[in-house]
């Protein structure tokens, strides 16, 4: 894994959590008004033929410059830690049958963070 992926884990591992709470303050406990805003919405959308085209192309210009920048990409030194040793690291987790806590799973990034070389970062 380099570096910046595992910073990019941590942010949307942040992110997904802060908005499973407000999901869940909106929805299940009810303490919230509910907002739809950066989420599907509850309903079946409607749409014209001419919409639903128009995202199928793009749809497919996306997926071809992804597989450009991948082709790109591929040249690169794609593993920084060995699958081994991450798996090492991340094993205690799976193992595990209950939730880790937030302080556990901050750990966990942590230690995958220290095991990058430096020359990697």
């Amino acid at each position: 894994m380099y570096a910046e992926g595992i910073k990019r884990l941590k942010e949307y591992y942040r992110r997904g959590l802060h908005h499973i709470k407000l999901i869940y303050n909106q929805e299940v406990l009810k303490t919230e008004t509910i907002n739809t805003v950066r989420r599907k919405a509850k309903e079946i959308v409607e749409r014209a033929v001419e919409d639903t085209n128009s995202i199928e192309i793009l749809n497919l210009q996306q997926k071809s410059l992804l597989t450009d920048k991948s082709k790109a990409s591929s040249k690169k030194q794609i593993c920084q830690i060995s699958l081994k040793e991450a798996i090492q690291i991340l094993l205690p987790i799976v193992k595990r049958s209950n939730l880790l806590t937030d302080k556990e799973i901050q750990n966990y990034l942590d230690i995958l963070a220290e095991n990058i070389p430096s020359s990697n970062v």
